[in-house]
């Protein structure tokens, strides 16, 4: 876990926070507001801001025209036209304790396509555990293996 977290504010421009990720070779940052998470802003959120739109599907229900996957596309335009922090981030944030297993977060964030997961405590943000954080783990607990 690293316990000193940078953090952005939703208003931030998204541009500026994208450059910060980039320059500090970050995965993510999580987003305060009143200091208390909303979000994280991922190299992921950044990115899709490039990717195509998958436009609602019409269909033809007793004479009624439907769209389905209006609220993804509506998810996709806001990150894709997205000017702030807070329209392009990950929201609500998956975070976990301290005492969360590493097995645990190593599932969260394969399942969940995670890169980064905030630390909390007490509603608090106390740290950020990221891949490399669990990588580290696994070849310190291989290290300790090997060495019995």
């Amino acid at each position: 876990m690293t316990a000193e977290v940078s953090t952005f504010g939703p208003d931030v421009p998204l541009l500026d926070a994208a450059r910060t990720l980039f320059d500090n070779r970050w995965a993510g940052a999580p987003v305060l507001e009143h200091g208390k998470i909303v979000g994280v802003l991922s190299l992921a959120d950044v990115i899709a801001q490039e990717r195509s739109v998958h436009a609602p599907t019409p269909i033809i229900v007793f004479d009624a025209l439907l769209y389905l996957g209006t609220r993804r596309f509506e998810k996709e335009m806001k990150k894709i036209t997205a000017m702030t922090v807070r329209n392009a981030m990950t929201s609500p944030a998956k975070t976990v304790s301290p005492t969360t297993k590493v097995s645990e977060i190593a599932a969260m964030m394969i399942d969940d396509g995670l890169s980064t997961v905030p630390v909390v405590e007490d509603g608090e943000l106390v740290g950020l555990v990221g891949r490399r954080d669990v990588v580290r783990l696994v070849l310190g607990r291989d290290r300790a293996d090997s060495e019995q």
